[in-house]
This record gives C-alpha cells, structure tokens and sequence, in this order.
C-alpha cells in the first residue's frame, strides 16, 4: 500500500503493530502559520468490499466512488476521526482512525472506477485553525479479517482521552418532558408527571426548552438571557426541592451557543458571534472572546447553585462553528483556534461545576459524540428521531460501538395513545442496549400501554448491567442492523429486527422479537426451558426446547430460556 502525502504534510514513521498498521504524518515550517488543508492518500484493492460504516450514522450505507466519496467529519466538538469499510458478512476490511481527535479533518472512501479500487483520502486542517510551526498525527490502519463492530470497538478505544466517570445516576431511565411538554410547562404539571413517573422506576427528570421563555412557538429567538419564566414556573428552587422530596433528580436545557434576537442580551454580545442562523432568529456565539466562557460558565453554576440541579443537558455544541460570514481577525478574543476555546469553555464550566456537585449529569447529543467531548459529558443521547424506532435502535446502537464505558441513552420514545400496546412497545424493545428516556404523557397512555410499560422497565432495571455492559455483537450493518445481542457471563440477551434465527451462546438467554414475524427460529437450544411472555408480561407459553425448534412470538414478546451448564 503506497502512503502519498500533500506538502509540507510529510510521511514521518511507519511501523506495524499485531496486524495493524500505524502511520506517523507531519511537518514543520520556520514560522508558526495558518495551515491549509493537506492530504494523505492511499488505496487498498476492491476485493470483497461492500459497505461503509461512518460514527455519523449515515443511513446510506454504500460503497460510493471517489468522485463523490463517503466522508467522516471529525473536530473537537462533532464526529470523531474513524470511518470503516465492511465485507458483504460483516467482516473488516478497512478502519481508519485518526489519533488527533481534535483538529478539523475527514476521513473520505470511494471507489475507484477505472482501477476497482477503494481511495482513501485524510484531509487535515479542512477549516480555519491557529497558526501553528509543527504538527503530527498518527493513522491507524487496520485490515484484519475481524467483525466489524470489534475492529471498529477497538479504534474508538485507542482515541479515547481519559473519558469523565460515569455517576450511577447517568445509567438510570429518564423522563424527559420534550416530546410530551414541549415548551407548555406548569409546575403542578411537572411535579404530577414526576409522582406518575417514580412507580415505572424513573430516576431523573429533564426539563427541557421552555422553562425560560413564555414564548410556545418553539425556535431558539427568545433563548440566551437563560431567566425563568415565571408564569410557568414561579420558582424553579421550589420545583426542585419537590422533584427531589419524590426521590428524583432534575436536569435542565441549555442551547449553549444561541442568543435569540429577542432576548435582551443579543445586543451585548454584538460583534462576537460566529454566524447567525436566519431560520432560528439566533446568533451563536464566539467562545474564543473570555466574556462569552464567563458568561456562560457564570450562567450554569449559578442555575446549578441557586436551583439545586442534579444535571444539565448541554445542547448544540457542535452549533459552534466557522462560517463564511465569521467575522475575521480580533484583537479582543484570547484564543485562536474556535476548537481550542470550544474546549476551554467546557473545562472552564466543568470545573466550576463539580466543585459544587461532584456527580453532576451531563448530557450530550449525537454529534458530539468524540473522545475530546467525552472528557465532559457522561451521558450521549441519541439524536431526535421522535416515534421512530428503526433510527433510534440504529442510532443507539452505532453509539455503543464507539462510546466505551459512557452510558448511552435512547432518543426520548413517544408513540400515539390509541397506539396498540404492541407497536408502541417496539419503541422500548429495539433500543434495550442503551438507557431509556421516556417522553409520553403518562397519565395519557392507555391501560395496555401503561402495564407494557411498566414490564420492559422492569426488565430493562433487572437485567441493566448486561444490556448495557454486555459484550455487543451486531449483524448486518449494511442493512441497519438485523440483529443484535450482548453477553455478560452466562447471560445474554438478543433483539431480534428482520433476522429471525438465533444460535445459542450461554445457559441463559432472552430474545425479543422486534419484527413482524411471529416466528422464531432457535439451534442448539437442545433441552433447555423456556416461556414466553407478551409485551405486556403475560405468560403465553412454556415448555422444554429441541435442539432445532420454531417457536411461535409475538411482536415485541419475548422468549426466556434456562439451559443446563455446558
């Protein structure tokens, strides 16, 4: 495999490593200078290659050409600098990572149509940086005829940077109030849905856009003087101390870069915005000027302080960025680099805010899902897809792939009261590897809905260390998945979407039927007992297992089977 490099970007070292392959790129100028975008390339042969994998969750999973490759977007505050090609099964053919987990740059692939082969093509510095004299990064790439989900695992592992501890409270179910409130809030509403919420063994609670606006026509204009609305909630300590006498923690919003046109700080902040957003009526702030960090990191430790919040979920940081309309050059800003003063802000704002509450939650999106971001955050939620489970299972899982040991979340699920219980139980069912947050109203759903409920949660708590610290193997990725199970000792539990066979791989075993088919088809479960439940936890049936046997489930039911030790 030839490595070209584009000037002055220089291949430096090379060497190989239990079947991987590292490549050390760099350069060094006389002086410090902004660099421009520069290039590595390399090609593998077209052999056996069939799709792409990217942290972005593209649902377009193809191969695509060189004239218009499939790209991974990396920098501090979005994506992260891995980006995979897969075989027809599922093996590895190619995973590329990037160890500069900060500095803007893509990782592209596409075929080549003249020569059958794939290009790959590394552009560092794709957006404006700090001057620099020298620079290194090391790629890393691996071909070894593994899974994928393992290649790609173990990429993410070795860009991890020292991920912030996970409190137990970021691994417990949530009820978040955006698709089920949106921005009409009520204290008594809220407090309400908290005592409703305790029996399903919901632990926290997200009080999300609205709280500091009277405004409900939803948009981020009145966002940025972060006051709150006190015809819908007169006093947030109040609600915070109610909340918390229900034994529940409270976490609350921010649109960290956005200042709305109508909020009365929109004009203190002029001339220190990155770009505004016409659609959105907001600015998004500069944090490379001081007075933007302070005020921001101001803004959070006194809400955290004064309310008595358990959390904070921190939306849109990937909102900061460089635009052609960012004004240029100012004297006034301390800091260069947006990626560096984006990464400034969160340690200025982290470390005000632990030193008040140690454990303090913190959710992130998907988006901001790299390494650098998760020294910061301790839980990464699923981006919005509301009432679709297909890209919230796909989200869910791509997450788990490149999250270590940072707990994932689902997008908040939500379904139609008149849904039937089963439908609106495939919502719980297909993201059961990460950690639940509901968004229905629950005095609202029916009484089928409410017991489905009720059981998956149950089950969800019973079996939480395996779902989400489970060895996670995945089936399909070309097709979004058609499977997926994890294995922690003995136990595994399995989430079957289109692929209705399952071979046996310990004594004990749950798997959840998420399609349409009613069928499905067990091997090697010779001798063991089983039952199987409905989504609602009734018992439908039970007996003793062949060692091939077809067994009758319906969607979103379960199957439990106890073996004997092997």
């Amino acid at each position: 495999m030839k490595i070209e490099t584009q000037s002055p970007l220089q291949l430096q070292d090379q060497w190989e490593d239990e079947g991987i392959l590292y490549i050390k790129v760099g350069f060094a100028l006389p002086a410090s200078a902004t660099p421009q975008p520069m290039a590595v390339h390399f090609s593998v042969p077209s052999v056996d290659l069939h799709s792409h994998w990217s942290p972005q969750t593209d649902p377009m999973r193809k191969l695509g050409p060189n004239w218009n490759k499939k790209t991974t977007q990396s920098r501090f505050a979005h994506g992260l600098p891995l980006h995979a090609v897969l075989s027809a099964d599922g093996q590895n053919r190619l995973t590329v990572a990037v160890s500069d987990v900060k500095t803007n740059l893509t990782l592209a692939t596409g075929i080549s149509e003249e020569r059958a082969e794939l290009d790959c093509k590394i552009t560092f510095f794709t957006q404006l940086t700090a001057p620099i004299a020298q620079y290194s990064a090391v790629l890393r790439i691996d071909r070894r005829d593994i899974p994928f989900y393992e290649a790609i695992s173990q990429g993410a592992a070795w860009l991890d940077r020292d991920p912030a501890p996970v409190p137990e409270a970021a691994k417990a179910p949530v009820n978040s109030l955006w698709y089920s409130f949106h921005q009409d809030l009520n204290s008594e509403e809220i407090l309400e849905e908290c005592r409703l919420s305790r029996p399903y063994g919901l632990e926290t609670v997200i009080l999300d856009d609205g709280w500091q606006t009277e405004d409900n026509n939803r948009g981020y204009a009145y966002c940025g003087d972060w006051e709150l609305a006190t015809a819908k909630i007169p006093d947030m300590r109040k609600l915070s101390e109610g909340i918390h006498s229900l034994g529940m923690k409270l976490m609350l919003w921010y649109s960290v870069p956005y200042v709305g046109i109508h909020s009365k700080n929109y004009s203190r902040f002029g001339g220190k915005y990155l770009y505004f957003d016409q659609r959105r009526g907001v600015g998004a702030l500069d944090p490379r000027y001081p007075e933007v960090r302070a005020y921001l990191a101001d803004q959070y430790e006194t809400a955290v302080t004064q309310w008595d919040l358990d959390g904070l979920k921190l939306d849109f940081v990937n909102a900061f960025k460089l635009t052609p309309e960012t004004p240029s050059d100012d004297p006034a800003r301390d800091i260069c680099s947006l990626e560096e003063a984006i990464e400034a802000l969160l340690q200025e704002v982290m470390t005000r805010l632990h030193r008040c509450k140690p454990d303090l939650l913190v959710e992130f999106r998907q988006g901001y899902i790299g390494p650098a971001l998760r020294r910061y955050g301790n839980m990464l939620r699923a981006g919005d897809c509301p009432n679709d489970w297909l890209c919230n299972k796909t989200a869910v899982l791509d997450l788990r792939l490149t999250s270590g040991k940072t707990p994932v979340h689902s997008d908040m699920l939500m379904w139609h009261p008149e849904e039937p219980a089963q439908i609106a139980a495939l919502q719980l069912a297909a993201v059961l590897f990460a950690v639940p947050q509901i968004s229905v109203r629950l005095a609202k759903i029916s009484p089928e809905q409410q017991k489905m409920l009720g059981f998956y949660l149950d089950f969800w708590r019973k079996n939480r260390d395996t779902l989400l610290e489970g060895r996670l193997k995945l089936w399909d990725p070309q097709a979004l998945y058609s499977k997926a199970s994890v294995t922690r000792g003995d136990q595994t539990v399995a989430i079957l979407y289109t692929d209705t066979t399952f071979c046996r791989e310990t004594d004990s075993t749950t798997l959840i039927n998420c399609g349409k088919t009613r069928k499905l088809y067990l091997d090697g479960f010779g001798g063991c007992a089983y039952r199987i439940l409905d989504c609602m936890g009734n018992h439908l049936a039970a007996g003793t297992l062949e060692a091939l046997t077809a067994l009758s489930v319906p969607t979103a039911g379960m199957v439990e089977i106890e073996g004997h030790k092997r």
